[in-house]
């Protein structure tokens, strides 16, 4: 059930919550002892490096966004166009929540 978790939140790009999951689950296998339990281990440690990877590369573009929206808004006096805009965009849909996020967004409205 706690892989299932996962999952669902991987499906979601909710990569670190996935991350949580397949650690608990990780655990979880460490108390049983029988060859399924080595099987499930396997799979949960495939997905937790999977999450893992993903994650990093979400990183990766978000903060590869924010670099760039960064100057582009320096070279047009921080104002907005169709370039910076596009930034923000993918910004909002990795992490509409990061600092970072909302504060451009703030500007963005002003």
């Amino acid at each position: 059930k706690v892989m299932l978790l996962g999952d669902d939140c991987v499906s979601k790009g909710e990569y670190s919550r996935a991350m949580y999951y397949y650690e608990d689950a990780k655990d979880l296998v460490r108390t049983y002892n029988s060859e399924k339990a080595d099987e499930l281990w396997r799979v949960v440690n495939r997905k937790l490096d999977e999450a893992t990877s993903e994650k990093e590369k979400v990183d990766h573009e978000y903060e590869e966004s924010l670099r760039k929206l960064k100057i582009l808004l320096e070279a047009d006096d921080n104002k907005f166009n169709k370039y910076s805009n596009e930034c923000l965009d993918n910004m909002i849909k990795i992490y509409p929540d990061r600092d970072e996020t909302v504060y451009y967004k703030k500007l963005r409205g002003r």
